[in-house]
């Protein structure tokens, strides 16, 4: 795909940092507030043009925190910080990290194992996706390449992308909703339709495991239809992992540089959002920051996340779920779920992190 400033301005319109904004000479002091999801902070430099700053005096940690795609233009290498290769990192932080790879290379994979992802408008045809994602759309009609959303796609290559991927041969049913603010009514209609493609489904293939990356805040008015929501799945045996779900059970999410060790979990920090706000001992973390993902303009495009959030969080440990199953199909959710914090090991400053071999040692064994 070409680039060019009439694509540039439909994918990422006026999202994300601004170089116009920033000094020619770079420093973290010249960037503006990112809080968490906010547009900054979600797009940092994805589609932007830097071909006139100079990045030297930006540390290779920092820039590591910031999003950026192939349509980012970069300076000459002399004017980018040192350790910062925009291309080696795209390629390794495909990797979900902290051994996966090793048990995929053992056989397990999600082999066998159907999951559900309910979220926004995606390209199925994605090369992420395609052979083994089956999709569906939800309530209206939408357009297939219009303004395609970017969360569905990250989530769903998390969880089960063919090289980004936790459970990379997981099979793949994507619900796709609309993108029009009624969120927890789109997941009640989807569970619905879930529900009946299952019933066209073999038992070997029926679907167990559906992975939302949202929630809601108690005492909203979205909490009602969740309530719904989880009935409904429930009786249809179903597995749902949310937000409000994790967090109970302490996790939360941070990350790895991808000029680091990924597989070593002291090298995992506390995302650089909840510093100050959570006690890293009390919980333990999902990697989430710092992950390359598929991207929706177009089926081989990819984009890097310098933060994900929970939701990248939620389809990892949606992807470990899948695995769990393949190993031993007859477990519930509460069974996994402990079995993955038992399975936490220290990371950096005072946290903890999922140790995905030894958890699936432990499903093995059959001692959870």
């Amino acid at each position: 795909m070409k680039r060019g400033d009439d694509i540039t301005a439909e994918i990422h319109p006026d999202w994300g940092i601004d170089p116009k904004s920033l000094p020619v000479v770079l420093t973290p002091e010249a960037f503006p507030a990112m809080p968490s999801g906010s547009l900054e902070s979600i797009w940092g430099f994805a589609g932007k043009d830097l071909a006139t700053k100079d990045m030297t005096g930006i540390p290779v940690d920092f820039i590591a925190n910031i999003t950026f795609d192939e349509f980012t233009i970069w300076p000459p290498s002399q004017h980018l910080p040192t350790g910062f290769a925009p291309t080696e990192w795209m390629e390794t932080a495909k990797s979900p990290g902290l051994g996966i790879r090793s048990l995929h290379q053992k056989g397990i994979t999600g082999k066998g194992v159907s999951v559900a992802v309910f979220d926004k408008p995606i390209r199925p045809t994605h090369a992420e996706f395609r052979g083994h994602m089956h999709h569906h759309r939800v309530a209206e009609p939408q357009p297939e390449n219009d303004r395609l959303h970017f969360h569905g796609a990250a989530c769903a290559s998390i969880l089960a992308g063919r090289t980004c991927g936790v459970a990379p041969e997981a099979d793949l049913f994507y619900f796709s909703v609309p993108d029009n603010g009624q969120n927890a009514h789109n997941y009640l209609l989807a569970v619905d339709e879930l529900i009946l493609v299952n019933e066209s489904l073999p038992d070997s293939r029926k679907i167990r495991l559906v992975s939302i990356s949202d929630g809601f805040s108690p005492g909203s008015d979205d909490q009602a239809l969740w309530e719904k929501l989880m009935e409904r799945a429930e009786a249809a045996g179903l597995m749902l992992i949310y937000s409000n779900r994790l967090r109970r059970s302490s996790f939360l999410w941070g990350g790895c540089a991808p000029y680091l060790d990924r597989d070593n979990p002291l090298e995992y920090k506390l995302a650089n959002h909840l510093v100050g706000k959570v006690n890293p001992a009390d919980v333990i973390l999902i990697p989430s920051d710092c992950r390359t993902t598929a991207a929706n303009w177009a089926d081989d495009s990819y984009i890097y996340w310098g933060s994900g959030d929970l939701s990248w969080a939620i389809a990892y440990a949606a992807g470990l779920f899948a695995l769990a199953l393949s190993i031993a199909p007859a477990l519930s959710y509460t069974e996994i779920a402990e079995s993955l914090a038992a399975s936490k090991t220290p990371c950096s400053d005072g946290a903890y992190i999922v140790d995905p071999v030894r958890f699936a040692e432990t499903i093995s064994s059959g001692c959870f």
